[in-house]
């Protein structure tokens, strides 16, 4: 399972599956909107193409979201993620695109050997799980660095 993998990966991640997919959903919701226009361009542009009338087509939805790949190299992680956007239009003509996300995930830290505590900012010693100064548990988070929408295609 993907999720086991980036466990594996980044054992400091203190989650579950629930918690790294809530964490990519997240991730995937806060671009939404961006996807949303991308896929509704897709569709106006194979609209226009079949001399159809664009302003009959009135909301798109995102219906599906799945991880489908991940691969780790070094610090770093590319997680691949299939989307399927719902376009409804007004005559109850629906279209489903596909579209093929891929990012890179990394240790969220200042410098690749040092993790902070979020909370007094103490460097952890020797990863340890809990901060030595305030007590906090120490966890690495996942950043984003790169964003990429490697493929799209009516289903």
């Amino acid at each position: 399972m993907i999720y086991d993998e980036i466990k594996r990966d980044f054992p400091s991640l203190d989650a579950d599956a629930t918690v790294l997919t809530a964490l990519i959903h997240a991730y995937v919701e806060g671009r939404i909107e961006s996807l949303e226009l991308f896929a509704t361009e897709e569709l106006y542009q194979k609209l226009k193409s079949e001399k159809r009338d664009i302003k009959k087509y009135k909301s798109i939805a995102v219906q599906k979201q799945v991880v489908s790949d991940y691969i780790k190299t070094s610090e770093n992680a590319t997680v691949k993620y299939s989307i399927v956007v719902l376009c409804k239009g007004v005559e109850k003509e629906k279209h489903k695109l596909e579209l093929d996300c891929t990012y890179l995930i990394s240790k969220k830290t200042s410098d690749i050997n040092e993790i902070k505590c979020e909370y007094c900012g103490t460097v952890a010693k020797n990863n340890a799980p809990i901060c030595y100064t305030c007590g906090a548990p120490i966890k690495a988070r996942l950043g984003i660095t790169n964003w990429l929408i490697t493929d799209i295609r009516r289903v």
